[in-house]
């Protein structure tokens, strides 16, 4: 998986990214750095597997995925977005910390999305930002 600090992943999703989903991945307390690391992997091939041949998924943090897609802007976007909250919710028997320790088997892993449209001129970076910001907001929110 491609991941944040790969210059060749984003210089060609630069010029194509029309749309940005960022996603946080938070697993609970009790789930080891392995476990979350697998979790993330796991979610990764779940948002992959209902996505566009030209989209990209990359980690972007210790608990993140970004998402750039080609093509789908506003609600288009948002209907994506949906799409991939199905997809983990539908693969949750497959992850969690389960994958790290039995120890732990009841400890629940949550989903959040921030979805951005990148606006004419704009760097990916600040459309990644505003991702950011309306993850930060639904998390509040929640």
């Amino acid at each position: 998986m491609p991941n944040r600090n790969d210059p060749a992943a984003e210089q060609g999703a630069t010029s194509a990214c029309s749309s940005v989903i960022l996603c946080e991945v938070a697993v609970g307390p009790g789930c080891s750095d392995s476990g979350a690391t697998a979790t993330l992997n796991i979610v990764a091939e779940a948002l992959k597997g209902c996505l566009r041949e030209d989209d990209i998924v990359a980690r972007w943090g210790p608990e993140e995925l970004v998402v750039l897609l080609d093509g789908a802007a506003g609600e288009d976007a948002t209907l994506v977005a949906e799409r991939l909250r199905a997809a983990v919710d539908a693969s949750r028997g497959l992850w969690g910390c389960r994958l790290a320790s039995d120890s732990a088997p009841d400890q629940h892993c949550r989903l959040s999305l921030g979805i951005a449209t990148r606006r004419a001129g704009e760097e990916l970076l600040d459309t990644v930002a505003r991702a950011d910001k309306q993850l930060r907001s639904s998390q509040c929110a929640a």
